[in-house]
């Protein structure tokens, strides 16, 4: 285990240091994880000096948090990055640890904020989540919400963390999982294609 303790002006220092880059990109900070919305009043504090900034903020986020996590940094994101990985409540618990009930109403919640431009993730794992039925089920759901959410990303399982798993002696849970194929990959885009969003393959 590693690490430094930091504090806001400490993150705002490391951040100005790519300011130039964010204008001249269109670019912007993003806070990933672990869970960002575990730190929801660390992560709205940087959020807010970097919107003072004119820097603009996205967050990554599994959506398995309190409302009151979400409220607390709204106001100063721009852009959510929200995943759904199973629409089956029973899967979802047997797969993830917990059921996705909450995560879904917080979509819900979260695609009535006409101020902030979401994106539907859905990680595409070979065997677990990839069903013509949670396919459709997943899409009319996501098309049902209408409002603010613009997109969905489709992001094809890797196996990018095998090799952490093995370095630190445990067990990878997926081992031997094949990766989509680009055929496979391109059958769900279509699928999702006729219900009017934005369908993408990647992130």
């Amino acid at each position: 285990m590693f690490g430094t303790v930091v504090d806001v002006d400490y993150i705002i220092k490391e951040i100005e240091k790519d300011a130039p880059f964010y204008k001249n990109s269109g670019g912007g900070v993003t806070f990933g994880g672990g869970e960002p919305l575990l730190y929801p009043d660390f992560i709205s504090a940087v959020a807010s000096r970097c919107q003072s900034e004119g820097i603009p903020v996205a967050i990554e986020t599994c959506g398995f948090a309190p409302w009151r996590n979400f409220e607390k940094i709204l106001d100063n994101v721009d852009l959510v990055m929200f995943d759904i990985k199973h629409m089956d409540p029973k899967k979802h618990k047997e797969w993830c640890g917990r059921s996705n009930q909450l995560i879904l109403k917080n979509l819900e919640r979260l695609s009535q904020r006409d101020d902030i431009e979401v994106i539907v993730r859905v990680p595409i794992i070979p065997g677990l989540n990839d069903s013509e039925d949670n396919i459709n089920s997943t899409i009319r759901f996501v098309a049902s919400l209408g409002g603010n959410i613009k997109r969905i990303e489709l992001l094809p399982y890797h196996k990018f963390g095998e090799d952490k798993y093995e370095r630190l002696g445990r067990k990878y849970a997926l081992a031997g999982l094949k990766i989509p194929s680009d055929e496979h990959m391109q059958n769900i885009k279509r699928a999702m294609e006729g219900y009017g969003l934005d369908i993408k393959i990647g992130g």
